[in-house]
């Protein structure tokens, strides 16, 4: 029962996805997307969905049953965006049950065709659950802040999320922010990952932090498309933990400048930790971190 303030509403009964959420009370409430693919060219069409709203779930059927797909016409479309409303704090927001099939093809750059992107003054109890974002025209997922010092993301869960075939970025972008209190379990990033780091140009990896403490990833995989690098780091980052994870890539040669773990220079991240990690077809110079 939602009582006069929250609202549950159904996809089906309005001419877009974005018009389904925007009938959603100020207070939130539940927005259904029914079993099936949505495109542009459907009714309710998808052509990208901003959450503005607090306290609001979108949910899927089970079984990656409902699927949002943008062509190669939305390439530079944000595919779920937490951003739009009035600078403050983004709190409650849910995904989940829902599959994210990007256009296929290159956004124009980097910070346009994100698959899910939290860029916000201050983000808090977002969750992520049975949810797959796949060919984004950028990162698959990008969380960042206004700035290090002044915002904050935090107390975020991500269970059973899978990134990949990103056409540019990589699959997670966190930072640069105050980001802090994140937990992944039971994802997969698979990239590949674009671009470099450092005056050296070590690459990007598929994973790439940023002004980040106390984030933690549980069983989660990391196996690139590309023998490319697993995870990047730049500016302070603090704490973070890898716990029954798996690394693989699956091609060798053509490796220069791919690791494991790269840092840019001058960076001195402190207090990481691998713990029952296993690490798979290093590239074939055998670099690590």
């Amino acid at each position: 029962t939602w009582g006069p303030e929250r609202s549950l509403v159904v996809a089906f009964d309005y001419a877009t996805i974005q018009a389904g959420h925007d009938a959603l009370s100020s207070a939130g409430g539940v927005f259904y997307i029914p079993a099936g693919t949505y495109l542009p060219s459907t009714v309710p069409a998808y052509t990208g969905l901003v959450v503005s709203k607090d306290n609001v779930e979108v949910r899927g059927d089970p079984h990656f049953a409902t699927i949002l797909r943008l062509t190669a016409a939305e390439k530079d479309t944000h595919m779920v965006d937490v951003t739009a409303a009035s600078p403050g704090v983004a709190d409650g927001v849910t995904l989940r049950d829902l599959v994210l099939w990007g256009p296929e093809v290159a956004a124009t750059n980097p910070e346009l065709g994100i698959g899910v992107r939290l860029h916000k003054d201050t983000i808090q109890n977002f969750r992520m659950k049975n949810v797959a974002i796949v060919h984004t025209g950028s990162w698959s997922m990008s969380i960042k802040t206004a700035s290090p010092s002044g915002s904050f993301v935090g107390e975020c869960q991500f269970e059973n999320v899978t990134c990949d075939s990103a056409r540019s970025g990589g699959s997670l972008r966190l930072g640069p922010g105050g980001i802090n209190a994140l937990l992944f379990t039971k994802c997969q990033f698979n990239g590949p990952p674009f671009s470099t780091i450092g005056t050296s140009g070590l690459s990007r990896g598929s994973v790439h932090l940023d002004w980040c403490y106390s984030v933690k990833f549980v069983r989660c995989s990391f196996q690139d498309l590309s023998c490319g690098t697993a995870i990047s780091i730049t500016g302070p980052t603090h704490n973070i933990s890898w716990d029954t994870c798996h690394f693989e890539t699956r091609q060798t040669g053509g490796d220069l400048g791919q690791h494991w773990i790269t840092a840019a220079e001058g960076v001195n991240p402190a207090h990481l930790v691998w713990k029952n990690c296993t690490f798979l077809r290093l590239a074939s110079t055998n670099r690590g971190v």
